[in-house]
């Protein structure tokens, strides 16, 4: 992927900013300039690019989205554009909330957004009226995600700052990963009912 980044270095403070190739902002950082101007470009720089990976995620989730609306349109799937439907809803929602990950411990990482998604999706589908079934389906899942979102959110963010056994690096044991990657009790039962 191609970016540009463009630097204002202001006696005050120093701001940077990621664009993409259509010109698109998609990452940016702001630091005081300190009387060190090369370290304040350095911090400026690597904010822009730390907001800039994690507003790619939520690119992800809008690819996804695209991804169904293809399929939906290549084999006259309905089922496949009303997932991609409310996809796009809960794409809305994710974006308005403001649910990317954030750069600390303790505040939502990666399986936090995956979870906000989750959830956001799941409400779209039970509110959705062209699929009865599909909606009867996922009420269920959207009360209990909805219901449990601070016991999740707990979950998760109790899992993070500590060093994750996942039985080495080149060959992983499926099990310690999925217990690392899959932290929430609560979550996982909820998305293991859906089946």
């Amino acid at each position: 992927m191609n970016y540009t980044v463009g630097i204002d270095l202001g006696s005050t403070t120093t701001k940077a900013v990621v664009l993409g190739e259509d010109g698109t902002a998609l990452g940016r950082g702001i630091t005081n300039s300190r009387s060190n101007y090369d370290v304040a470009c350095q911090v400026a720089l690597s904010e822009a690019l730390t907001n800039t990976r994690f507003s790619l995620i939520a690119g992800e989730f809008l690819a996804l989205a695209v991804s169904l609306e293809h399929l939906a349109a290549t084999f006259k799937n309905e089922k496949a554009q009303l997932l991609a439907d409310t996809l796009d809803q809960a794409n809305t929602k994710f974006l308005e909330n403001n649910k990317n990950p954030a750069r600390k411990v303790g505040q939502i990482d990666n399986r936090g957004s995956h979870f906000y998604l989750a959830m956001y999706w799941a409400e779209a589908l039970a509110a959705q009226t062209k699929d009865k079934d599909l909606a009867a389906r996922f009420a269920k899942v959207a009360q209990q995600l909805q219901e449990n979102e601070a016991k999740i959110n707990d979950e998760l963010i109790g899992a993070q700052g500590k060093p994750q056994d996942i039985g080495g690096y080149y060959m992983p044991d499926p099990v310690k990963t999925e217990k690392a990657m899959r932290p929430s009790a609560t979550l996982n039962a909820i998305v293991n009912s859906i089946a």
